[in-house]
């Protein structure tokens, strides 16, 4: 695995699990996850959703930030800003990485590279249209490998 870009089991054998879910609608929209077969953090963000299908951004994160982050929020705090501010610093750490993760049923089922042209939306999905454009996207790149 490289230090800071994806782990080989992104694109070989996904088994990710969620460490802390940041935001959902009838699913994850948003969470730090880690690979179930070595110790690769990811934010994963929903950029599109269409009936049972989604597709997500994936950025890579340090690990020791995410376990200092998820375990400040399980413990909690009387200060209303601390977890916003942990939450906006480590995602301010994120490198977005050239793949999209997709959704089936709420299941993760695969990633597929980004053409290098292609520039992956950085809003949240409460932001974005969430149109299937990018479901059309990720089936037109699956069709060619």
């Amino acid at each position: 695995m490289e230090r800071d870009g994806a782990c080989n089991h992104l694109t070989k054998d996904l088994q990710l699990d969620i460490l802390w879910t940041l935001d959902a609608y009838l699913h994850t929209t948003d969470a730090y996850a880690k690979c179930a077969l070595c110790d690769a953090h990811y934010l994963v963000e929903m950029i599109d959703l269409k009936g049972i299908d989604a597709v997500f951004r994936i950025a890579r994160l340090p690990a020791d930030y995410v376990a200092k982050t998820v375990h400040s929020l399980h413990r909690g705090s009387c200060d209303i800003n601390r977890a916003r501010s942990e939450t906006f610093a480590l995602r301010n750490s994120a490198e977005t990485l050239p793949l999209l993760l997709t959704m089936h049923h709420g299941e993760f089922i695969s990633t597929i590279p980004v053409a290098e042209c292609t520039e992956i939306p950085q809003a949240s999905w409460r932001d974005l249209p969430c149109d299937g454009s990018w479901l059309e996207y990720v089936n037109a790149r699956s069709d060619r490998s």
